[in-house]
């Protein structure tokens, strides 16, 4: 096939190391992980609360992913990221939780996951409290 292109428009092949500092200054990030435990409370099933799901999980996605290289999922059910270190990062927007599109983070091939622990990260609508009093 042609080319191999690295996700983020650039010319390097990139670690989730070098993508991570990006990430962490717009997302929640403790002890490895991202977000919040998720309604499962398995800890490494994660949720990050917005008001887009998509927008969000896709920006998530992009800045985690940037410097990878992608490739489509067999069905075309989202795609799927080697990072450099090895780590493999997978996009859905269908999950099986409706309308809660995910990032999956595996780091068991990587080198250098830089803390970062595996987990996957639901985004979830944001549920605000209209509450007129």
């Amino acid at each position: 096939m042609g080319c191999s292109k690295y996700n983020g428009n650039i010319n390097s092949y990139r670690s989730i190391k070098e993508n991570l500092s990006d990430v962490i200054k717009d997302y929640e990030y403790k002890n490895g992980y991202f977000g919040k435990k998720g309604k499962s409370g398995k800890g490494k099933i994660r949720q990050i609360d917005c008001e887009d799901p998509i927008a969000e999980s896709k920006s998530f996605y992009d800045k985690i992913s940037k410097g990878g290289k992608e490739e489509p999922l067999p069905r075309g059910n989202g795609v799927k990221t080697q990072m450099e270190d090895g780590t493999y990062i997978t996009y859905r927007v269908i999950t099986s939780t409706k309308d809660s599109p995910a990032v999956d983070i595996n780091i068991s091939e990587s080198t250098d996951s830089a803390g970062v622990k595996g987990q996957k990260i639901h985004f979830e609508k944001e549920i605000k409290d209209n509450d007129n009093k």
